[in-house]
């Protein structure tokens, strides 16, 4: 089957909604983190006056790494931010239930607003795809997409337990195989360097980036990088309205193909 990848569109996503950015409001948040790394955040209801008559439309997901408790690192103090502790970070699948429930107990008006994302699976396990699913079962109706989700971050890859997630991992492929059938936009956040790089003729990362959203072999269709006004399927994703599956080309991305390649 031809590959099929609808990634880091959540841009396109919004646009296409009922609330896209026009006279009535001035733009929609297409990245939106309602917890942080000890699974605390914002009531959604308070973070709804914060959107006001600004924010038209927001995405709305948790962090899928739990940042752990180690008494022996830090004693009593409670570490909530992944700098203040030597622990390491877990991933927390729990944060996808947190996010549904939290976007079902809103009215029909307020859950317009918002483009609840699936999060809470591990980049480098092969049953990703399946816990993906498995969400969507189970919350029908609810998850418009996927993300965000790490591949390289800074002073974040190095703390999460188990393998290191890469771009070249086999459990991407499946991930992002999984969301082009299905017609799931994704987030991906991925580093093209490291922090404070030593003398190199590129970055570190640049290589696997470029052949991962440029190389035709690749047969990424539908693919748009974060953060530049991506392309992707449009509409609301499996069970969401206004989804049409269509696919817009972006400026932006042939840009970054052009940089990369």
């Amino acid at each position: 089957m031809k590959r099929q990848i609808f990634a880091l569109a959540a841009i396109a996503l919004l646009n296409s909604s009922g609330y896209s950015a026009s006279k009535k409001y001035e733009l929609n948040d297409s990245h939106f983190h309602l917890t942080n790394y000890i699974q605390e955040g914002t009531d959604i209801r308070d973070f709804l006056k914060i959107m006001g008559n600004k924010v038209g439309r927001s995405t709305l997901f948790g962090i899928p790494l739990q940042q752990q408790w180690m008494h022996a690192s830090t004693g009593d103090f409670a570490p909530n931010y992944y700098l203040q502790t030597d622990a390491p970070l877990y991933y927390y699948s729990f944060t996808d239930a947190h996010i549904a429930m939290t976007y079902k107990s809103l009215s029909k008006k307020d859950q317009a607003r918002f483009d609840p994302m699936i999060t809470g699976f591990n980049p480098t396990d092969m049953y990703a795809a399946d816990h993906i699913r498995r969400v969507l079962t189970t919350f029908p109706g609810v998850f418009s997409g996927i993300g965000e989700f790490s591949i390289h971050k800074e002073f974040v890859s190095s703390k999460v337990a188990g393998e290191v997630a890469t771009l070249n991992n086999k459990a991407l492929d499946r991930i992002l195989d999984f969301a082009g059938e299905v017609g799931l936009p994704a987030i991906l956040h991925c580093d093209v360097n490291v922090p404070f790089p030593k003398t190199q003729p590129r970055p570190l990362h640049r290589q696997d980036v470029g052949r991962t959203f440029c190389s035709p072999s690749q047969n990424h269709d539908h693919l748009g990088p974060c953060g530049t006004g991506s392309r992707g399927a449009t509409g609301g994703g499996p069970g969401r309205p206004g989804g049409t599956g269509h696919q817009q080309p972006s400026f932006k991305s042939c840009l970054l193909r052009s940089l990369l390649g």
